[in-house]
């Protein structure tokens, strides 16, 4: 089997991956590249997609509704305008637009981008001014002072990097923070995370993009499904995203391997 052309739904290699302590344990950022877009997009004076965000609508149906203009939006509207707003984050024009609504013509193409920006103007807005920024100092900077230069990836996927930049130095701090987490003492209680007990025998043992996976003990699990996403969230918190859209994190777990893994639910008392 070619593993490079594994269909997304395939779980093959996911079967394969199972724990020595008991439990697998997934925390996984929920949605951080639109919510990073509506942080950046507020500091220049377009805070409406982080409002949206923060009154607790789903990140892709606000962008459906800011370019549609209606409150009530379809799911079709709901992955279209989504497949629409990470083309052209990733810096895609008229082509990649074609490409994912296979058989539309290119002025049908260009008509999505003019209706995209006009009815939602903060993404250019803010293409314009990361644009200015690296052309006046000569790079931009991710919230915690990362330097990203123009020259490594060209001019027109600067907002792109900008996102995908800001995403990968969040996990790399929340790596940091998950371990510190990890090698202290596991509260008394889940509610209770500032008494110790026994240390955690839980270890990450990889990332997956905007996934960690720890390998834990089944004991510990109810501990690090309040906990995980309280670090996860600490350095966006840090550098003040928290304060103008939430960073969040969904934990799931499985006792079997990785492809049985389903979100945690706390068993009542």
């Amino acid at each position: 089997m070619n593993w490079q052309n594994v269909p997304r739904d395939d779980k093959t290699i996911k079967r394969a991956v199972l724990s020595k302590r008991g439990a697998l344990v997934f925390a996984d950022y929920s949605q951080v590249e639109p919510r990073l877009t509506a942080y950046f997009a507020a500091k220049i004076g377009h805070p409406e997609f982080a409002e949206r965000i923060k009154a607790g609508i789903d990140s892709y149906t606000a962008v459906a509704q800011l370019i549609t203009g209606k409150e009530e939006v379809t799911p079709e509207e709901r992955q279209d305008w989504k497949r629409t707003y990470l083309s052209l984050l990733y810096g895609g024009g008229v082509r990649t637009i074609q490409a994912q609504y296979p058989g539309i013509s290119f002025s049908d193409a260009k008509g999505i981008i003019k209706t995209f920006h006009t009815n939602w103007p903060a993404v250019r807005a803010l293409q314009n001014m990361v644009e200015l920024t690296a052309r006046d100092r000569g790079f931009i900077r991710t919230p915690w002072g990362r330097q990203l230069h123009p020259e490594e990836f060209g001019e027109h996927k600067l907002l792109n990097k900008l996102i995908q930049g800001s995403a990968a130095d969040l996990m790399k701090h929340a790596i940091l923070r998950v371990d510190r987490g990890l090698s202290g003492h596991i509260p008394l209680s889940p509610t209770n995370p500032f008494v110790g007990s026994d240390r955690f025998e839980s270890r990450m043992v990889s990332v997956v993009h905007d996934e960690l996976i720890l390998d834990a003990p089944e004991s510990e699990v109810p501990y690090l499904a309040e906990l995980l996403p309280r670090w996860m969230s600490e350095p966006a918190t840090d550098v003040g995203i928290n304060e103008i859209v939430p960073i969040t994190a969904e934990v799931e777990w499985s006792t079997t391997s990785w492809a049985d893994k389903e979100e945690y639910q706390p068993v009542a008392a």
